[in-house]
């Protein structure tokens, strides 16, 4: 079977989203997969937003070149550590950088894990101090 041949039987669609795939003995088996193969849904669209313009936004965002798209990731993830971090400091004013570092560490990382990485560095009531 040529490349052109095996392509085409690996990853054939239908007009009700079936796909012909093989199993990796030369037979080819029937799989249903989403409706949509990009992962949006209409199942992910907010309550406040109307369907019609959730379809647009879907197909704004399929329309942005890889490099936007990789960006805009950036550009949010920035934005939500940035609201974690003013939400750490509104909870513990008093607190200083490392402090402020160390409780959004914990944060992401859960307890455990950050026991491992940092020890007892963070107590309960701020940073740990030797020989206390």
């Amino acid at each position: 079977m040529n490349l052109d041949a095996e392509m085409t039987t690996c990853a054939r669609f239908d007009e009700q989203n079936n796909a012909t795939t093989s199993n990796g003995q030369g037979r080819a088996v029937q799989t249903t997969r989403s409706a949509n193969p990009r992962g949006i849904t209409q199942a992910m669209r907010p309550a406040d937003t109307s369907p019609e313009a959730w379809r647009k936004f879907i197909e704004l965002q399929r329309a942005l070149p890889p490099g936007e798209k990789l960006r805009l990731a950036i550009e949010r993830s920035e934005t939500v550590r940035a609201f974690a971090e003013a939400g750490m400091r509104q909870r513990y004013p008093h607190a200083g950088a490392r402090e402020i570092f160390l409780r959004l560490a914990r944060m992401r990382l859960g307890r455990e894990l950050f026991r491992k990485v940092y020890g007892d560095e963070l107590q309960e009531d701020g940073i740990a101090h030797p020989g206390t």
